[in-house]
């Protein structure tokens, strides 16, 4: 089955205000993907793409990737409080 998940989820990010393009894993590929071009909104064309959410733009959108495998090993060896009944 062909995922349509960029001409699916596509025009409600748009809607409610997410600059968005294209991606082949984390790869934009669109021409001057980084201006907005207008063939981003071509959610069809694009429909088994993955969704790239643009940052900066009219909202100054900031997006933090973290990956701290001492963090999550701390995550994981922090006690889950004991439950009395």
């Amino acid at each position: 089955m062909t995922s349509i998940r960029y001409s699916k989820h596509g025009p409600a990010l748009v809607e409610a205000g997410y600059d968005i393009t294209p991606v082949k894993g984390k790869a934009a590929y669109l021409p001057g993907w980084s201006s907005r071009p207008p063939e981003a909104l071509h959610y069809d064309a694009h429909a088994s793409a993955s969704i790239g959410v643009l940052t900066g733009g009219a909202h100054n959108l900031v997006a933090v990737d973290v990956l701290c495998p001492f963090l999550l090993s701390v995550i994981i060896v922090i006690p889950v409080p004991l439950i009395i009944h």
